[in-house]
């Protein structure tokens, strides 16, 4: 019995070191890939935002792993060319949709289908606010339940022509191209969530996308011709402005800004002056625009993962309620040296959480948390993004490099492209970042802040603590 044990425990061993020697792993742009020997993809790590997706079948199922709790389970849309014939099709998605006669291309998955393309059989009227032409598909994704249900019931398969078939099937691709993505759909692949379906109703000629989710029962329309960063263009078009120097702010309806712009831009406006003077710099870039979401949910539901800056652009898609000047200081410090910035999280992050006109003392926090052992000066490369207070401490750590060393080194240590960021410290401080760090968590042991305040003691019950 005992040989046959040995036996067994030899042949394991063995099969594992052929299973292990089978699969390589790769890091890709900070995301570490794992393959079998055939090249196929078996899993993507992102260690540094502490999730992970597992596939399986051959990629045609996917699990997405957060703190390795398993979030969503998605399926991979494997299949276009099922042509059903519909009449009658009506459904509310915050616009009335009554089609008579329309053909429907289905995209399946493992377990069954999960998009429908409908694509109207004749001319079909929409107006939405400013958009009007006729509709030239409406794009749903769904588990397969509900496609079963409101789609395919009152549907009959058809065969076509070679010609038409593939018509339909060129613009059903065309709707998976220009697909949507949120956090229970991505790419290609439909998460099976039998709470939550999307449709995208596209317009042409004005080439307008109009999205919507059964969570937020809200239009986000999308401007397919003019472009622009996240639907910019089409929320300019189609949501409220209000206009007050070089600052633009959009809202939709039912918005919390709504009765008083003003007001919600007053505390941006004085931050705009406080940043630009603190890093003097002169804003002559063009108009500086706000999108406005209540919360962080309803940007969810359009695909947002609220808040954050597109400098470049200078935009800002927020939140009512997020600092006035966290975000504003990305667009701001961008314009520092000509769009130069240094790939770090510590610097970028730091710097406009310092800026980010809360009131907070952030050397404060700062001391009070790494006393208590509730944070760990852990700030440079992927460690940034893993710190859970890695925006605190980051606060702290630039304040005593622009406090310490100057405003004007600090400059141009943020305003170049250096990829390296080890390297970036040692050509503008002449120290290491381990060098720093220690000398800033020295600084802080040694220096007396006072009392956690009011502001400071908000702020950690914020974060649970």
């Amino acid at each position: 019995m005992k040989r046959k044990l040995g036996c067994l425990f030899t042949l394991t061993v063995i099969l594992c070191l052929i299973s292990c020697a089978s699969t390589s792993v790769v890091k890709e742009n900070g995301i570490i890939k794992t393959y079998d020997d055939k090249g196929q993809l078996l899993e993507e790590n992102f260690e540094s935002y502490g999730f992970k997706k597992i596939y399986e079948n051959n990629t045609a199922v996917v699990k997405i792993y957060k703190n390795d709790k398993l979030e969503f389970t998605g399926y991979k849309l494997i299949s276009t060319n099922e042509i059903y014939a519909i009449k009658n099709f009506q459904h509310d998605f915050s616009i009335k949709l009554d089609i008579p006669d329309a053909y429907v291309v289905i995209a399946k998955t493992v377990i069954g289908p999960m998009a429908a393309v409908i694509i109207p059989a004749n001319k079909a009227q929409a107006v939405y606010q400013k958009a009007q032409g006729e509709i030239e598909y409406i794009y749903i994704r769904s588990y397969p339940q509900w496609i079963q249900e409101n789609v395919l019931k009152n549907a009959d398969k058809v065969s076509l022509d070679k010609s038409k078939s593939d018509e339909l099937e060129k613009i059903a691709k065309k709707s998976l191209d220009e697909g949507f993505n949120s956090y229970l759909h991505m790419n290609d692949y439909a998460m099976n969530d039998e709470e939550f379906y999307i449709c995208r109703i596209k317009i042409v000629p004005a080439n307008i996308v109009l999205n919507w989710t059964s969570k937020g029962k809200m239009i986000s329309p999308v401007n397919l011709t003019a472009g622009g960063y996240g639907g910019a263009m089409a929320y300019e078009a189609y949501w409220n402005e209000y206009v007050d120097g070089v600052f633009r702010v959009y809202y939709p309806n039912g918005s919390v800004i709504q009765d008083d712009p003003v007001k919600w831009l007053a505390s941006r406006k004085d931050a705009f002056i406080k940043i630009t003077n603190f890093l003097n710099v002169k804003w002559t870039f063009g108009p500086i625009k706000y999108y406005v979401f209540n919360d962080k949910q309803q940007g969810a539901q359009m695909g947002f993962q609220l808040g954050f800056a597109n400098p470049y652009a200078g935009a800002v898609y927020t939140t009512h309620d997020q600092t006035p000047g966290h975000e504003l200081a990305h667009v701001i410090a961008y314009r520092i040296n000509g769009g130069l910035r240094i790939w770090s999280g510590v610097a970028n992050e730091g710097l406009s959480t310092l800026l980010d006109q809360s009131g907070r003392n952030y050397h404060l926090l700062a001391k009070y948390m790494i006393e208590k052992q509730i944070a760990f000066p852990k700030l440079l490369g992927d460690n940034f993004r893993q710190n859970k207070y890695g925006y605190w401490l980051g606060a702290s750590f630039v304040k005593y490099l622009i406090d310490t060393y100057g405003i004007e080194t600090f400059k141009k240590f943020f305003a170049q492209e250096k990829y390296d960021e080890k390297e970036a410290f040692k050509q503008f401080y002449v120290k290491s970042g381990v060098d720093l760090i220690k000398e800033w968590t020295a600084f802080l042991k040694d220096t007396d802040f006072g009392k956690l305040t009011d502001k400071e003691e908000k702020a950690l019950k914020m974060m649970g603590d």
